[in-house]
């Protein structure tokens, strides 16, 4: 469990690496480059309503150490979501992470959305990764609360939560590092 997907992005994102960030509206800059300097960040989204450095996978000719792919891929039909993580693979270093969240379909009313088109469960997004030759190292749910929900939540609520077969946390992250590296 993390409360944000920063947590976990900080922790495997170095100073001086290549990072592409799929799909996102880079709001990340800011926050990268406060505590990485060092790193290079470059965006790719198909909205060209936004500024990004990238409008088509296709035109991505270059390497990765890190491809955030955050709240994207279950806007995708499966053949499409499969075909994006084939296609992100091939923009990784060798041993470079994919770092991905979907909505947690465990959640009651996370996965709701008109958008969403496939639904991940934690193991069926693992197998997906480990099918396109990814090992995936960490998998969390993210929870962000303040202090007495969470504490709520995580030491009372828990037991209502396991009884009825539902989660909590909203969110679900993977990280996932390219296998042949």
């Amino acid at each position: 469990m993390r409360k944000k997907h920063w947590d976990v992005i900080f922790d495997e994102v170095a100073d001086g690496q290549r990072v592409l960030d799929v799909g996102g509206d880079r709001k990340a800059l800011d926050v990268l480059m406060a505590r990485r300097p060092g790193l290079t960040y470059k965006s790719m989204n198909v909205d060209r309503a936004q500024t990004h450095d990238y409008y088509s996978l296709d035109d991505v000719h270059e390497k990765f150490h890190a491809i955030f792919l955050f709240e994207v891929i279950e806007h995708l039909a499966f053949e499409e979501g499969v075909s994006l993580i084939q296609k992100l693979h091939g923009l990784l270093e060798p041993g470079g992470k994919l770092l991905l969240t979907t909505p947690n379909v465990c959640h009651p009313h996370r996965f709701f959305d008109p958008t969403h088109k496939t639904a991940y469960r934690h193991d069926d997004l693992g197998a997906l990764l480990m099918a396109s030759g990814f090992e995936v190292t960490r998998v969390f749910r993210l929870y962000n609360a303040s202090f007495f929900p969470r504490l709520f939540r995580l030491y009372v609520g828990v037991w209502l939560h396991r009884y009825l077969s539902v989660d909590f946390a909203k969110s679900i992250m993977v990280v996932a590092r390219r296998a042949d590296g």
